[in-house]
């Protein structure tokens, strides 16, 4: 058909090509699940699909991508957005952000559970193990997912690290799991819940690091390109549907463990508290 003919026809049936946004997943459960053995999906996977449901008049795909190509791909230019983790605005040359719409608790170290006594003198009496101090003194294999952010604190303490124990990287924390069963790496950065997840691994302990603050802001992010403008004004008005905050903290409890939760909500109550306080 003649480009002549399609457009006489589109505008007979006064028919609108709707705009596209395509949402980038990483394989990261318990955020994203992208297997079928899940009961509702990971606690982003969930809240994204409130997020589609709140704008019917796009076009929504799904790209399943390593955190590495999704950068790529946001520098690139398109209409790509993701729910990420964000506290510094890294990336905001390339990025756009909303405000958050959810929180998570820091990472940490994984640790298998009979190396915890050696190095119990690390760790202070909130719990906390002091990474820049921990990799000195043992210089340890530390695996990393390769192009993951841990927050501006853990991320500024593994560029220190590199300059001296370069950390291993993998493309997902499963593949660093099994590096680390296979001797491979010593240890691994990564989230508690992701641990709980990956029940395979229950002879893993999770240890909580510093200096790091206690949450971690999840946010909407999309490409500064002009093909993502519609995509980022219907999020961002979507963002603000109070429903999504209430529907991320439910599922993303699911996957905590139960001795933090009351501590989670605390700190969620009191961030909000300040930020409403804020000018």
């Amino acid at each position: 058909m003649s480009r002549r003919r399609l457009l006489i026809l589109l505008a007979i049936c006064n028919c609108a090509i709707a705009d596209e946004i395509s949402w980038l997943h990483t394989d990261l459960p318990p955020a994203n699940i992208s297997s079928v053995d899940s009961q509702a999906g990971g606690y982003v996977d969930v809240v994204e699909a409130l997020i589609r449901g709140d704008m019917p008049n796009l076009v929504h795909k799904t790209e399943l991508v390593p955190p590495a190509r999704m950068n790529m791909l946001m520098k690139a230019g398109g209409p790509y957005c993701a729910l990420t983790v964000s506290d510094d605005g890294k990336g905001a040359d390339y990025m756009r952000y909303t405000s958050p719409l959810g929180w998570i608790r820091n990472g940490g170290l994984i640790v298998h559970a009979g190396f915890l006594q050696q190095i119990s003198k690390l760790i202070n009496k909130l719990g906390y193990l002091d990474l820049l101090q921990f990799a000195k003194e043992y210089k340890l294999r530390i695996g990393v997912v390769r192009g993951r952010s841990y927050g501006t604190d853990i991320d500024r303490s593994l560029q220190m690290i590199a300059s001296f124990n370069q950390p291993e990287m993998a493309g997902s924390f499963e593949v660093l799991m099994r590096m680390l069963n296979a001797g491979r790496v010593d240890v691994v950065l990564g989230y508690e819940e992701e641990l709980t997840y990956f029940k395979t691994f229950d002879n893993h302990v999770f240890i909580p690091v510093t200096p790091a603050s206690l949450l971690l802001p999840v946010v909407i992010a999309c490409s500064k390109a002009a093909s993502a403008n519609e995509a980022f004004k219907a999020v961002s008005s979507a963002q603000r549907n109070a429903k999504l905050s209430t529907a991320f903290q439910q599922e993303y409890e699911r996957w905590l463990n139960p001795a933090y939760l009351t501590e989670y909500r605390r700190s969620v109550l009191e961030l909000a508290a300040h930020r409403q306080k804020a000018p």
